[in-house]
């Protein structure tokens, strides 16, 4: 019941369509455009879906883990029966699955128009396997320092971190890419 409760009550759902439009208008269009091969538009999408659904999913994660103690109801939660624990890993838990609901709907979305489209072959499913695990710590290390560091300022702050990291990792990735240099 109490995940029943925090899937309603989640920032990620409020997200979803935010998210959606966003990959839609950006990733989407840049990985149709790749000749439909599988590998390519695979690891292109996950790629470019974890980029732009990073700060969004670090700032949810965090806003939902600081949530209790932006509210000032630590002495009203700890009377509760369940122990503070079980709370956060059951919003923890929520926020997680709003995002990788999300995301596999992207990522399945250009996975169905590959497919109309390739001539051969199928479709790798370790780059999905990669990015909801990645997605799923993403929530975990953005909840925690939510958790850790209970602040309105907390959840910008994490997801800007998350699009540091993020982009950080693209330039590096670009810099040993023979192709590129």
């Amino acid at each position: 019941r109490l995940l029943r409760l925090e899937l309603r009550h989640s920032a990620m759902l409020w997200m979803a369509p935010i998210l959606g439009a966003l990959f839609y208008f950006t990733a989407y269009r840049q990985v149709i455009a790749e000749p439909a091969f599988w590998d390519w538009r695979a690891i292109r999408a996950v790629g470019e879906g974890l980029g732009l659904f990073a700060p969004f999913v670090a700032g949810a994660a965090a806003w939902m883990g600081s949530r209790d103690g932006r509210r000032d109801t630590g002495e009203l939660v700890a009377a509760t029966a369940r122990s503070r624990w079980s709370t956060r890993v059951a919003a923890w838990a929520a926020t997680t699955c709003w995002a990788t609901v999300v995301y596999l709907v992207c990522i399945g979305v250009v996975y169905g128009v590959t497919a109309t489209q390739a001539t051969w072959g199928g479709p790798p499913l370790w780059p999905v396997v990669f990015g909801v695990s990645v997605v799923a710590a993403l929530t975990a290390v953005a909840f925690a320092a939510g958790a850790v560091l209970a602040s309105r300022f907390t959840a910008p702050l994490t997801a800007a971190i998350a699009l540091l990291v993020f982009l950080a990792g693209d330039k590096v990735q670009l810099a040993s890419d023979p192709i590129h240099l």
